[in-house]
């Protein structure tokens, strides 16, 4: 809400000096945009637990992981689930990273549907690996139809890589 409004005022204000009813110096403008912008980023990430604006993530879960969503605009993006509580059903998790990597381990003998998508980079899950522009790539493990207990793993990078492993 408050960039939406921001936005309205730069337009109307942009509007207003271009048929000349004011006059707007935008010389001080834009560098305060930024500044105002940067710090409104940075508050917002300290303030949601599920989203980090850079840096590393490095993330152990150990509760159940139902409608666990992460997201980092620049860094690296660590999911350990080895040890994540399953309940029956479908257990859904999330992640996305604009510039960077995200690294996703399973707990082996439970059953994972992974999907993963790149504009530009890799994606590799469970040693299957997919390269280098636009790739969609996704791997079931056998009896997943069928299984009592399900993750749905749903990871996207912009520009960087994605690597989902069993350990």
């Amino acid at each position: 809400m408050i960039i939406g409004s921001i936005f309205i005022l730069v337009g109307g204000i942009w509007i207003l000096d271009n048929f000349r009813l004011i006059d707007f110096e935008w010389d001080w403008f834009w560098p305060a945009g930024l500044i105002i912008l940067g710090v409104y980023i940075l508050y917002h990430s300290r303030k949601s637990k599920g989203y980090h604006f850079a840096g590393d993530q490095n993330r152990v879960f150990t509760g159940e992981i139902d409608g666990l969503t992460l997201n980092q605009t620049f860094g690296s993006l660590k999911m350990d689930l080895t040890k994540a509580v399953l309940k029956p059903g479908l257990n859904r998790v999330k992640a996305s990273v604009v510039m960077g990597e995200i690294r996703i381990t399973c707990p082996v003998g439970e059953a994972v549907h992974a999907e993963g998508s790149v504009v530009i980079g890799d994606v590799e899950i469970f040693g299957d690996k997919r390269d280098w522009f636009n790739v969609r790539h996704e791997v079931q493990t056998p009896g997943y139809a069928d299984a009592s207990k399900k993750l749905l793993i749903d990871a996207d990078v912009v520009l960087g890589d994605i690597k989902i492993k069993k350990e």
